[in-house]
């Protein structure tokens, strides 16, 4: 059930057995937050990257419903494994503890002006490389070099 979902951070992390139950695996992409999230994609997020599950904990247990659409229209501007790194990355740099600190208290005053973090998009060359992706998109014999791999072309 979906109050299932909420209490474990998520099950599956992309809450797929609930949108086939209601028909909807192809309209709606459910994000879960929890104040307990751990990513279960295989990767080791323990020790010093444990920070990057902060991506998804939130104070409350809930979930972002999202339009498959326009999740697909923002993917082809900006390759999504690019984001995922750049947001790894900045969290790493936080450190978890000062990431359960805030979470804790719910106070992000620590991440800037408003609680809002400048995020340094030079870091892991997003920006060059979306812009190279979209150059790309005219020129389809060209591939890029890309420090991670993209998903096939529809």
């Amino acid at each position: 059930t979906v109050a299932q979902a909420l209490e474990t951070g998520g099950g599956g992390g992309d809450g797929s057995s609930h949108k086939r139950g209601l028909g909807l695996e192809s309209d709606l992409q459910l994000v879960f937050f929890h104040p307990q999230y751990v990513f279960r994609d295989g990767r080791d997020r323990a020790g010093e990257h444990q920070a990057a599950n902060y991506a998804r904990r939130s104070p409350y247990p809930m979930i972002n419903v999202l339009r498959t659409s326009q999740v697909r229209a923002a993917q082809r501007g900006l390759p999504t494994a690019l984001v995922y790194q750049q947001n790894e990355q900045t969290l790493d740099d936080l450190g978890a503890d000062v990431l359960a600190d805030m979470l804790k208290r719910r106070d992000w005053a620590g991440l800037g002006k408003g609680g809002h973090l400048r995020v340094d998009r030079t870091r892991v060359d997003v920006l060059r490389i979306a812009q190279d992706l979209m150059r790309l998109d005219d020129d389809k014999e060209k591939e890029p070099d890309l420090p991670v791999p993209l998903p096939p072309r529809e």
